[in-house]
């Protein structure tokens, strides 16, 4: 071997370590999950900084979804997105998709959950510059949903990064299943998920 040479790089996916890094260290780059967005800001989506940042998403998803967890239901539609628009919704911590899971339950808690915990580049992952109005409010805005549609329909990249209409400071991600890059998504694991007695519904 040549004394020279450089030893190959290891890719820095493997270094990715969701459960121990801090959720600000992971959206570094999007924009910090305590300041608000500008009311002034383009209503464009803008790309990450940081192209070698890695962002974790979860979602809580039924035992019969685990095989896919990060596409499977993708068309349901929701506040951000139209009933058929092929994306599917994610949070940015543990806590919040458990939130957003028990928030948007029809009937009894399932027993059995899967909580999946996949990883995508930084620039993946862009933040909605600005808000529509009314996006935190109920029932649904169309107004707000088509500001979603477009952005899957525009095909401007794999997450879009916006607030949780539950807890404001909390972050979401709607992921584009049809996007190019959608591959870029890793699953790191999606295991069982005990939810305690007193948050069942």
């Amino acid at each position: 071997m040549n004394p020279t040479s450089t030893p190959p790089r290891e890719s820095p996916l493997k270094a990715v370590e969701p459960d121990e890094r801090r959720l600000d260290d992971q959206v570094e780059g999007t924009f910090p999950a305590s300041d608000p967005l500008s009311a002034t800001a383009s209503a464009t989506a803008t790309q990450a900084e940081n192209p070698h940042r890695y962002v974790t998403v979860y979602r809580v998803v039924s035992p019969d979804d685990a095989d896919a967890p990060f596409s499977r239901g993708a068309g349901r539609g929701g506040r951000w997105t139209s009933q058929g628009v092929q994306a599917v919704y994610a949070s940015l911590s543990p806590a919040g998709a458990v939130l957003e899971f028990l928030a948007h339950l029809e009937g009894p808690t399932p027993r059995a959950l899967r909580l999946a915990v996949g990883t995508l580049p930084a620039e993946c992952v862009h933040p909605l510059a600005q808000l529509p109005d009314g996006w935190d409010q109920r029932p649904y805005r169309d107004a707000v949903r088509r500001a979603g549609d477009a952005w899957v329909r525009e095909n401007t990249s794999v997450a879009l990064q916006v607030p949780s209409a539950l807890v404001p400071r909390e972050r979401n991600v709607l992921l584009n299943v049809a996007h190019p890059d959608f591959c870029r998504l890793e699953l790191l694991s999606c295991d069982a998920l005990h939810l305690d007695e007193r948050v069942r519904i």
